[in-house]
């Protein structure tokens, strides 16, 4: 993988992004729910840059908001958030990549896997042995806010990626 300046830039951008969404723009519905769209910019990163991009900005946008920002509930740096984060990052640009339709429909299908996969199975994990809480305990509102949080990502992503599209900054076919 080569790696210019340009994508160099965008991973600091992209990862900047993220970690002010996180960190600074979300708020906590309960301890084990967070309302935010800082992932918004990792999965983007992952569409637009690759696969190895995107999970370098996820991992990037983390450890950087585990230094600076510690979390509220004054739990220590745990590592599977960070592994979370660059699956964030990698999930959509493979879902771009393998699978075949629309860009729209690749769009809600990464959005959907990711936060499957990412915040509903891994991160529920992670909280679950953290806070030492069974998963089904932590696992209902979680589902809750993911239900909410889904469409308006995918509507944001959608926005933003035509509007690269249209500026002539993305190639992609069908936005």
């Amino acid at each position: 993988m080569k790696i210019d300046t340009k994508k160099i830039v965008l991973i600091g951008l992209f990862s900047s992004i993220s970690f002010i969404l996180t960190r600074f723009l979300s708020f906590y519905l309960l301890p084990s729910s967070r309302v935010g769209f800082g992932d918004i910019p990792i999965m983007l990163s992952g569409i637009i840059l690759g696969p190895v991009s995107g999970a370098i900005t996820g991992i990037i946008s983390d450890l950087i908001g585990v230094i600076l920002v510690p979390a509220p509930s004054g739990a220590p740096y745990f590592p599977g958030f960070t592994i979370t984060k660059a699956l964030v990052g990698i999930i959509p640009a493979l879902t771009y990549k393998y699978f075949k339709g629309s860009d729209k429909l690749k769009l809600v299908l990464s959005v959907v896997f990711t936060e499957l996969i990412c915040s509903l199975t891994l991160d529920t994990l992670w909280l679950s042995m953290l806070f030492n809480k069974g998963v089904m305990v932590i696992l209902p509102a979680r589902i809750l806010v993911r239900l909410i949080i889904i469409p308006i990502e995918i509507s944001i992503m959608y926005i933003l990626l035509k509007g690269l599209v249209k500026s002539g900054n993305l190639d992609m076919d069908s936005l």
